[in-house]
């Protein structure tokens, strides 16, 4: 070999070895920050932070569509563009749900001082060492779980810091891009920059995090620029954050104006901006003239100062609040009139639902709560309702009693039409009478104890009320229109590994002879096995599998009605009811088998299939893939197969039902999804 071709191949193997040793640097320093969070001795759960925060918010365009986006109808109706706030709250950082926090002081140039945008305080003090670094999305860079979905880089500063910069492997909304200045040696991030969007909110974050110990894993100041941007509306805002402020037991609640303007002015920690001061002296000179202008007689305008004060805060958007002694209670009502809250599927048609929520503690270990579930199926012209009342008097236990009232369903029983059949044989024409549907509504009172942690039981007594729909069919023949059944049902609830774990259902059912008037006798067993399995990177899968007999029956009249396996008439959006149903079963199935084998399947990623399509990717929240099967004595060989998608407008779902292997229909599930936890 030539010396030419040595020095060649001499040059070639230490350019492999530099590229390997760089390789092998940053892969050190990636490992050592998502080894840091582990290294800490405690965890953020339960922390808490005196925070103080101010921003500045321009409303750069608006149309009259900006009117049905939560709070921000406030925008128009002021009349300015720019608006400034300051806040004190003392904030609770918790691992796996929502941080939550209380406000102690709040002013505001915004009128009746109302928040805009509240969906943006969680963006201020992320989880970055988590999988998800927001309420449960946007997958985390700083966390080895998610290693597959981010492209790293290193460059040394010093001896003792490095710059970690990423960027995602494919442009997903769910994924971000930035740097992060980190110590080399433990892998701890002294401060980073991320960018991304996520729903319909382009963001760009600054923060420097804190020192030392569990705080090292919060930020301990941030600053956040996010553009919103819906149909022509584009709202910019200029958030800072600053945490772990010193607390003291007299920092509460404050609950008149004036009071709360006070304690800020006294407490901000650092002077305002030549701006932010010009944009509160402006609001304080209107306000000033406001208050010292003599009193005179205004006509009431019924658009400006009725209408919309009433339609606009409960008819278009959510509501909630606190009340009683030590706000010890609770209310949160779904907009009245929203039409985000329509979903549509082709065999069901529109349908709009409504949902309300009281709660009210009693005690540290008891509380009662009211749910409200409302439903219009527009095909089929029928209201549903679904009101529980539970009685928690042990939350450690999950000791509680339920009441439940039911309303609306319409099912099928053919074992009616079957006897008057055989009874009148020819005589009368069935096929005009409709005989075999009716309405039903159902009173349920259920006792619940958790006996151990992984075994649950309840009992209770059912009383259900069926109503004929063709009244005029049963006068016809001579047979009533109303039965009426009153039975004890029971369920044993196991979870062998915990509430994260898989869950196994055994439910009874057995009729009471001599309490109602119409002798039904009837026995129903069900077993059930449901397991959500949560996976690296937002992905799940979910898995359903059971079935269900009547082994005891009357040769009479008998309704079938399974705990497991029934419609949902009150469909909700994408994270509700998406996994688990039948979605182009006929209803009339669901009450005409006396046994059932149903096995349901769904994954769910966000780097599935379109994701990875350019533009198109880049809005896909969520994918899934469904897959379902079910045997019956009326049915055998039923499967349905569909694949569905959600993003920042809707979810929609594709699916497909064979019957003994051949096309049996098409369907299309859709469901809105804007604003959802706004």
């Amino acid at each position: 070999m030539s010396l030419r071709w040595l020095v060649l191949v001499s040059a070639m193997m230490s350019y492999m070895m530099l590229a390997e040793g760089k390789d092998k640097q940053k892969q050190f320093v990636v490992e050592r920050v998502y080894d840091y969070s582990a290294s800490i001795d405690s965890v953020i759960e339960g922390i808490t932070s005196l925070t103080y925060l101010k921003y500045q918010m321009a409303a750069t365009h608006y149309n009259n569509i900006i009117y049905g986006v939560p709070r921000l109808y406030n925008i128009p109706r002021s009349g300015k563009r720019i608006f400034y706030g300051e806040h004190f709250m003392h904030e609770t950082f918790h691992e796996e749900e929502e941080d939550k926090w209380m406000n102690i002081a709040h002013i505001s140039t915004m009128r009746r001082r109302r928040t805009l945008l509240p969906n943006l305080r969680s963006y201020l003090a992320p989880h970055i060492y988590s999988p998800t670094i927001i309420d449960g999305h946007i997958l985390s860079p700083f966390n080895r779980l998610n290693h597959r979905c981010y492209k790293y880089n290193v460059t040394h500063l010093s001896d003792s810091v490095s710059v970690v910069e990423f960027i995602p492997r494919a442009n997903n909304t769910q994924a971000i891009r930035g740097q992060a200045e980190v110590e080399t040696e433990t892998g701890k991030i002294l401060n980073c920059y991320l960018e991304g969007e996520y729903d319909m909110v382009t963001f760009q974050l600054k923060m420097e995090m804190g020192d030392e110990g569990v705080r090292s894993l919060l930020p301990k100041r941030s600053k956040l620029y996010s553009r919103f941007t819906f149909f022509g509306n584009i709202i910019e805002t200029d958030y800072e954050a600053t945490f772990f402020l010193p607390d003291s037991p007299d920092y509460k609640v404050i609950d008149d104006e004036d009071g709360e303007r006070e304690f800020v002015e006294l407490h901000r920690p650092y002077p305002l901006s030549t701006l932010e001061a010009g944009l509160l002296a402006e609001y304080d000179s209107v306000q000033t003239v406001r208050r010292n202008a003599p009193p005179r007689e205004r006509k009431k305008d019924f658009v400006k100062d009725v209408l919309w004060d009433i339609f606009g805060e409960h008819m278009l958007h959510r509501i909630r609040g606190r009340f009683g002694p030590d706000d010890r209670g609770y209310f949160r009502l779904s907009p009245i009139f929203n039409p985000l809250y329509f979903s549509y599927s082709g065999r069901r048609g529109f349908t709009y639902r409504l949902s309300a929520n009281i709660s009210y503690t009693l005690s540290p270990n008891s509380e009662i709560l009211i749910r409200q579930k409302m439903g219009y199926s527009f095909k089929w012209r029928r209201f549903y309702t679904e009101a529980p009342v539970t009685y928690t008097f042990d939350k450690a236990h999950e000791g509680n009693l339920k009441f439940t009232f039911k309303d609306g369903k319409q099912i099928t029983n053919s074992t009616v039409l079957d006897i008057l059949k055989k009874e009148k044989g020819d005589s009368v024409n069935w096929d005009n009478l409709d005989l075999d549907y009716f309405k039903h509504r159902q009173l349920d009172f259920t006792a619940h104890y958790n006996i151990f942690p992984f075994l649950g039981l309840e009992a209770g007594i059912l009383k259900n009320r069926w109503t004929a729909v063709s009244s005029d069919g049963f006068i016809a023949t001579g047979k009533p229109q109303v039965y009426e059944s009153i039975s004890f049902h029971s369920e044993a609830k196991v979870l062998p590994l915990g509430k994260k774990g898989p869950v196994f259902t055994l439910d009874y059912e057995r009729t009471l002879n001599g309490l109602s008037k119409d002798k039904m006798n009837y026995e129903r067993w069900e077993l059930d096995f449901s397991y959500l399995k949560m996976l690296p990177g937002i992905r799940s899968l979910s898995l359903r599998v059971g079935g269900g007999v009547y082994t005891t029956h009357t040769t009479g009249v008998y309704f079938l009605e399974y705990a497991n396996f029934k419609e949902n008439n009150i469909p909700g959006g994408w994270n509700d009811d998406w996994s688990g149903e039948f979605e182009l079963l006929h209803s009339n199935y669901y009450n005409a088998s006396k046994y059932y084998l149903r096995m349901n399947a769904t994954y769910e990623s966000p780097f599935f299939l379109m994701s990875w399509i350019p533009v198109i990717g880049h809005t896909i929240e969520k994918e899934r893939i469904y897959f379902s099967a079910l045997r019956a004595n009326k049915l055998s060989h039923y499967t349905e197969i569909g694949y569905g998608f959600t993003n920042r407008f809707v979810s929609l779902g594709c699916f497909m039902a064979l019957k003994r292997g051949r096309y049996d229909g098409f369907g299309v599930k859709v469901g809105f999804e804007l604003f959802d936890g706004w």
